[in-house]
């Protein structure tokens, strides 16, 4: 139900270093993309055995969704600069949350944000902004519609793994800005306008193979 997934999300998130490489983690002033799909496109699973968890810090109600995925584009070159990578589409199916309630969500734009990189373990870490969703909740009171925009992982602790193609999301409450921009329907107080919502979940890139990267020019 929390199909807020917007966000979620994506995946994206690279981040590099560039001021030295010799430290682990340091800034990038540009990002090289590789992408073996021509267009440019990519498409993330959700991670075998995983679930995504949407929580309303507000209300403190949590939703699971057994089943996400989210297509985008992350076209490959030298030098890029942010977003490296956005979101195109998504959705998230299987979810559950309080009163029996049931539900899925659609998630239609996001930006990948790469801020840093560490060479010692080949990950980048960043943040996804500019989130546009929707969801549907149905429980037993009725069918709740919301929609949800913001960014995630502004303290950019998501991170992407360039050797396993692997997007872990993290939350933060403290600077999380993923919110729900409105309601309509039955939503009993489960959602409610302005309320904040943290994002958890781990995806893999399923196209390309071998996974995407993203790393300091």
């Amino acid at each position: 139900m929390r199909k807020l997934l917007s966000s979620s999300l994506f995946v994206g998130g690279a981040a590099a270093a560039a001021l030295a490489l010799s430290s682990p983690a340091a800034f990038a002033a540009g990002w090289t993309v590789t992408n073996g799909n021509a267009s440019g496109a990519f498409t993330v699973g959700l991670k075998s055995g995983t679930t995504v968890t949407f929580k309303d810090v507000n209300t403190n109600q949590t939703f699971t969704c057994s089943a996400s995925t989210i297509n985008g584009s992350a076209p490959a070159g030298t030098g890029r600069s942010n977003p490296v990578a956005s979101i195109t589409s998504g959705s998230f199916t299987g979810c559950t949350g309080p009163l029996s309630s049931t539900g899925s969500a659609t998630i239609s734009s996001g930006g990948l944000n790469a801020v840093t990189y560490n060479s010692s373990t080949d990950t980048v870490s960043g943040n996804i902004s500019g989130i546009s969703a929707a969801l549907t909740i149905k429980s037993i009171l009725g069918t709740c519609n919301a929609t949800v925009t913001g960014s995630v992982g502004n303290n950019n602790q998501d991170t992407y793994a360039n050797g396993t193609g692997t997007l872990t999301l993290t939350p933060d409450p403290a600077t999380q800005t993923l919110k729900i921009a409105s309601t309509s329907g039955v939503c009993a107080g489960l959602l409610n306008a302005n309320d904040l919502v943290t994002f958890q979940a781990t995806y893999v890139v399923s196209s390309p193979t071998p996974p995407l990267t993203v790393r300091p020019t």
